[in-house]
């Protein structure tokens, strides 16, 4: 943290004085003008390397991977570096992986088209005056490690019952369940 403020020091010194800004960021004079003589530190040094190379390659690689895919580009490189330090630095600058936007539902196109609805059968009504008049169903789909995952389910509008259900992988427009698979 006295890193950043002397760091702000140095860099406004035309602005205020040395002593007031010492006195506002609540650090030593004598600490600054110590820090501002030192030479580099290696491993201020080794950070500066790293960084050289780590936000021009995040800039190529559109700005998305975050500090364990940024390691893995680096090692590539032949830049051995802890994550902990690439996190850091990634901070220090500002730059942060963009998780999950390229994650889409599936068969998900990126236009969808018009499509035609369905004719609304029961026109809203969601009551019944006895078992098996109405059914309604849903669909819904999981990511797992294996793929996605669908899971169909009717159920009966008067009781609440689930009639019958169905799982199974893959696109359901691909692979239709058949009424085999109900259970």
């Amino acid at each position: 943290m006295k890193k950043a403020k002397f760091q702000f020091i140095d860099d406004n010194r035309g602005r205020w004085s040395v002593s007031a800004m010492c006195r506002v960021l609540k650090v030593t004079r004598q600490g600054y003008y110590q820090w501002a003589s030192r030479p580099m530190s290696a491993h201020d040094e080794r950070d500066f390397e790293i960084s050289c190379v780590m936000v021009p390659l995040w800039e190529e690689l559109n700005s998305c991977y975050g500090a364990p895919k940024m390691v893995l580009e680096l090692r590539k490189r032949g830049i051995g570096t802890s994550k902990k330090r690439v996190a850091r630095l990634m901070s220090e600058h500002g730059m942060a992986g963009t998780c999950g936007v390229g994650l889409k539902k599936p068969g998900s196109p990126k236009d969808k088209p018009e499509t035609d609805d369905a004719e609304d059968l029961v026109k809203r009504d969601f009551e019944a005056d006895g078992p098996n008049e109405a059914w309604f169903a849903d669909i819904t789909y999981v990511k797992t490690y294996q793929g996605w995952l669908y899971v169909a389910v009717v159920i009966d509008i008067w009781s609440r019952m689930v009639v019958g259900w169905a799982m199974g992988p893959g696109s359901m427009r691909r692979s239709p369940m058949t009424p085999s698979g109900w259970r």
